[in-house]
């Protein structure tokens, strides 16, 4: 019989939040591992002197951990927020993951003072990057006005950044990378050997296929005649994943003579002209918008490995994005449709000839589904607990 895994896991979230790719990725990977028996537990932060109570979602315990004095300093939240949770890990740990900035419990070397249950030294530490939030803050650089305090106020972030991200990073016994192009990334911006590098590509919940009924009925229910083509987009951090660019490439498409609309989810900009908004979508919604998209469009500025561009393929939705999304599976015009430069003008360049033609789309959709929306979560979870295995018998992470 396996051996049952103690295991902690530090997420920016409650594992019930499905809204943000990163941590509805972390929650599926707990759940799986919680439905092989596997003993998990979440931490996550809140703000205030008096959390809410621990509960149970799904098999894991979900933990919250107050911070409520740092909020002032740079990354102060999860400064505090590392140093808290280390203290009420117990002391007969497996593994303890965090990710990103939340590395900064493995910076504080705070880990390395538990003793596991065979009275060796301290969990093995695991951090898992779906980007490098170092590299998330010099894309919002944009958005910033270029005066004084708000330089400061970016240096600032940057050197915290380089801290707590980094300074995990370097202390992980391993560092998981989304896709190759952000284990390159690790190795570059923080100087951690390639062997304690492992790259685990993200998984997708396999999905029924839609049927032409289905298409039809969301489509009515949306209004869309069928000469309309619809192009899906569903991202928070909207300059970074491009809603401009998406916006102006539909503009662009009907100008051309391509009656288009944009599906617009998981953020708060509004409708406009050729713009349909949704807002933030539960998950059958967010099904319902993607059966009735023509094409999924994502000309993001920068990625690991979008969880969103997965989802489509997983529906046979054809995928349009960009070189920044490290998409590293299939080959670029037969199993999704590169874009770039990452402009309006060239994305409908790009898009229109398939938008014209059921054919390719369908094959776009076939072949995209094999490449980018068949790797399941199962399959990332077993990778995850051989890696875990791996490094409790004293093995490397080279890879």
């Amino acid at each position: 019989m396996t051996e049952t895994l103690r295991l902690a896991i530090i997420s920016p979230h409650h594992p019930s939040e499905s809204t943000w790719g990163l941590t509805h990725t972390l929650s599926v990977l707990c759940q799986r591992m919680a439905r092989l028996g596997h003993d998990v537990s979440v931490y996550y932060p809140t703000k205030g002197r008096t959390p809410p109570a621990p509960d149970t979602w799904e098999g894991i315990r979900a933990i919250p951990v107050p911070w409520f004095r740092a909020g002032w300093l740079p990354f102060g939240p999860d400064l505090e927020f590392s140093w808290r949770v280390a203290r009420r890990l117990p002391r007969e740990l497996d593994v303890v993951v965090a990710h990103n900035e939340n590395g900064g419990v493995f910076a504080m070397r705070r880990t390395r003072r538990l003793r596991r249950r065979d009275g060796g030294r301290g969990p093995i530490a695991v951090q898992a990057f779906h980007g490098l939030g170092i590299r998330f803050l010099q894309t919002g650089r944009a958005k910033r006005p270029d005066r004084v305090r708000p330089r400061l106020g970016y240096y600032s972030d940057w050197i915290a950044l380089r801290a707590l991200e980094g300074g995990g990073a370097r202390n992980a016994d391993a560092c998981v990378a989304c896709s190759a192009a952000i284990g390159a990334e690790i190795q570059q911006q923080y100087g951690v050997p390639p062997g304690r590098i492992r790259v685990i590509y993200n998984g997708v919940d396999p999905q029924p296929t839609p049927t032409a009924a289905e298409r039809a009925a969301a489509r009515r229910s949306l209004g869309l005649a069928d000469s309309v083509r619809a192009l899906a987009f569903l991202g928070q951090d909207t300059h970074r994943k491009g809603l401009d660019v998406a916006t102006g490439t539909v503009a662009r498409l009907r100008a051309d003579g391509i009656p288009s609309v944009l599906l617009n989810m998981g953020n708060s900009v509004p409708s406009s002209d050729g713009v349909m908004s949704f807002g933030i979508v539960d998950d059958a919604t967010k099904r319902k918008l993607l059966v009735a998209a023509d094409l999924f469009l994502l000309p993001t500025r920068y990625e690991g490995l979008p969880a969103s561009v997965q989802e489509a393929a997983a529906l046979r939705l054809p995928v349009a994005t960009t070189a920044a999304a490290h998409v590293e599976w299939g080959s670029p015009g037969d199993d999704y449709l590169l874009i770039d430069p990452n402009t309006p003008e060239a994305a409908a360049a790009t898009i229109a000839p398939a938008l014209r033609s059921p054919e390719r789309l369908k094959s776009l959709a076939e072949r995209g589904y094999r490449e980018l929306g068949s790797r399941e979560y199962d399959q990332q979870t077993a990778e995850y607990l051989a890696l875990f295995r791996e490094l409790l018998n004293g093995g490397g992470a080279a890879g």
